[in-house]
């Protein structure tokens, strides 16, 4: 037996923001047979509490799918923020392991320290270069210099 499919569609969940007990789903059409693709349908999981407890007196939940109301631009900077707070956490990983342990001296080695793949640490490497919160080694085998701007990060927490 076979099944023909018409429509063939992608649920994407984006991060659980647990303060706002909401996530981002988008549905995207991968195929549709004798009809044009869709635009994707962007939609809101919120967690809803329930008027009951689980056996052990806990409050429980369900979740409410609603559509997504925010303009594209409110989405794109929402993620924006979102992958600029992942780079200041990585950032500040890889800077502090530059200034605790001087024998990082390679990206391999940074790496086995903040326990990050290779293109987060060299990313990283690059924007903490870039910003002038350390400077490189200079030659092989020597250490990374933070400098004052790095430290003053640190301290900041960027």
């Amino acid at each position: 037996m076979t099944v023909d499919s018409d429509y063939t569609g992608y649920l994407e969940a984006g991060a659980y923001d647990p303060a706002r007990g909401e996530a981002a789903l988008t549905l995207r059409t991968l195929k549709a047979r004798d009809i044009e693709r869709p635009a994707p349908l962007y939609l809101l999981r919120r967690r809803v509490p329930l008027n009951e407890a689980d056996r052990r007196g806990q409050p429980m939940t369900s979740c409410l799918i609603e559509r997504d109301r925010r303009t594209r631009q409110d989405r794109e900077a929402e993620h924006d923020q979102a992958v600029a707070v992942a780079h200041r956490d990585t950032d500040l990983r890889v800077l502090r392991c530059l200034r605790d342990h001087p024998d990082a001296t390679s990206l391999r080695v940074i790496r086995h320290y903040v326990a990050l793949g290779d293109p987060a640490v060299r990313a990283a490497v690059g924007r903490i270069l870039q910003g002038g919160w350390a400077e490189p080694p200079g030659r092989q085998r020597q250490p990374y210099t933070v400098t004052a701007a790095g430290h003053a990060a640190l301290n900041e927490g960027l």
